[in-house]
């Protein structure tokens, strides 16, 4: 993970942790924003889209401020009830291993 700067006023840890998560893993990275206030992992999601990742939000959050703000941004691929997230992170990264391992024996 990356080192968060130190002279910032406002701590985005999400944004963060998103960002790094990104650079690590490009497209094999997902971004879930589930309930909560303020923007905080808006410019994170971005970094994921920017290379290729999944990005999800949570529908009918009681707390919204972080779901409408990563929804306004065009950011966000699905917006999903919380229960539903699992299944599609699930089948998201299953199809992606699949793609990975046509490619690998086409190369061979």
């Amino acid at each position: 993970v990356a080192k968060m700067a130190a002279t910032r006023a406002k701590r985005t840890p999400i944004d963060d942790f998103f960002t790094s998560l990104a650079q690590e893993q490009s497209e094999n990275a997902a971004g879930v924003i589930l309930s909560g206030t303020g923007s905080d992992g808006t410019i994170g999601l971005r970094a994921i889209k920017e290379r290729g990742g999944l990005t999800l939000a949570q529908e009918s959050a009681e707390y919204d401020g972080r779901m409408r703000s990563a929804g306004q941004s065009g950011l966000v691929d699905m917006v999903l009830p919380a229960q539903e997230m699992a299944t599609k992170l699930v089948g998201y990264f299953s199809h992606a291993k699949r793609a990975e391992n046509e490619s690998d024996r086409r190369k061979r």
